[in-house]
C-alpha cells in the first residue's frame, strides 16, 4: 500500500471534510475512502479521455466505418 502525504489549503481540506460527512457520514475511515474514491475517479478520467479521443479519431476517420447511415 502507498503513502502520499500533501499539504493542501485550509479551505479546501475544510470543505472536503464537510462534504465527506455530507455524503458517507463522520465514522472512522470515511475520509481516506473519499480521498481514494477522488483519486480513482481523477486517474480514471484521464482513461476516458483517451478513449473519446481514439473515438473521436475514428469518427473523423472517413476510411472506417461508423455503422451510422441517413435515411432518406
Amino acid at each position: 500500500m502507498g503513502r502520499i502525504e500533501a499539504v493542501i489549503p485550509d479551505k479546501l481540506d475544510q470543505e472536503f471534510r464537510i462534504e465527506v460527512i455530507k455524503r458517507i457520514g463522520g465514522k472512522k475511515g470515511n475520509l481516506l475512502r473519499a480521498i481514494t474514491e477522488a483519486i480513482e475517479l481523477w486517474v480514471g478520467s484521464d482513461e476516458t479521455l483517451k478513449a473519446a479521443q481514439r473515438l473521436a479519431k475514428l469518427i473523423q476517420d472517413t476510411k472506417t466505418p461508423t455503422g451510422v447511415r441517413r435515411m432518406r
